[in-house]
């Protein structure tokens, strides 16, 4: 009975909302008996802006989030349902992220696999951005989170959609955007992710710049413990006018990577 599952408490939360909180009936089960109004059920917020999605997060993990979307998705009229942030500007990849990487750390980087909703929503690439370029309270992207958490999953994304590389370029309220955390992290990921994609897309994620107006060329520079990683990231582009693009970048002190390569005796590799 819709009338039923959508009535609210005092907390602005319907039926389904509660029934996630306090037993382990099956949501997956009510919300497909109501067959016409999965758009509307999915798409309920209570008071903190928490849909039925976000509390399966944090209640169950991925297991109830992966049978929820991919079983959905193709059912409901409208996909941005699967957007929807609550008051801390959290979707539910956000809190997929933040739940692995305080509950379960030891299988974070294998769980979850966020490949497998990329692969639903590559027929609605608006849906996909917004899954990837909403910020949360801290300002961060999911992309954010992954390069943070040194998830190994962004060359897979990159190969999936070259939408996601943009998103890799968005800051955060530091000025910092996620490729130059990745490059941070772990210049090897950097190549393995540029792998197969077109040098402009390559130009335009090596030429983004932070606050500091370093480049994730900067920062491998500055950071990669192998010197043949720099040499490696700067071969993902065959072309030498390509190359001199984004050698000739300077941050804020007048500095180019290879300014930054020689004062840290990596010359050589460039």
């Amino acid at each position: 009975n819709m009338s039923l599952l959508t009535a609210r408490n005092h907390n602005g939360d319907s039926l389904l909302h509660v029934i996630e909180d306090i037993s382990s009936c099956d949501i997956q089960a009510i919300v497909d008996s109501e067959s016409g109004f999965k758009t509307q059920l999915l798409s309920m917020q209570n008071y903190q802006g928490d849909t039925i999605l976000h509390k399966c997060v944090r209640r169950k993990g991925s297991s109830k989030i992966f049978t929820l979307i991919e079983d959905f998705y193709p059912l409901v009229t409208n996909k941005c349902c699967f957007t929807l942030m609550n008051r801390s500007n959290c979707n539910f990849i956000h809190e997929l992220l933040e739940v692995y990487k305080r509950e379960y750390p030891s299988c974070f980087h294998t769980s979850p696999p966020i490949e497998r909703f990329v692969s639903l929503f590559i027929s609605s690439p608006e849906v996909l951005d917004e899954l990837f370029q909403t910020k949360n309270i801290d300002g961060d992207t999911a992309m954010h989170l992954l390069a943070k958490f040194h998830h190994p999953l962004i060359p897979a994304l990159l190969k999936m959609s070259d939408r996601l590389v943009s998103c890799l370029q968005i800051p955060d309220r530091n000025g910092h955007s996620a490729i130059q955390f990745f490059a941070g992290n772990n210049g090897a990921f950097l190549i393995q992710g540029f792998r197969g994609l077109q040098p402009p897309s390559i130009v335009a994620a090596l030429n983004s710049q932070n606050k500091q107006g370093d480049t994730p060329l900067h920062i491998v520079v500055r950071t990669a413990q192998n010197s043949s990683v720099v040499k490696q990231v700067i071969s993902c582009l065959p072309n030498s006018e390509d190359r001199f693009q984004v050698l000739k970048v300077t941050n804020k002190l007048g500095a180019t990577p290879l300014h930054v390569a020689r004062a840290h005796g990596n010359l050589r590799t460039c």
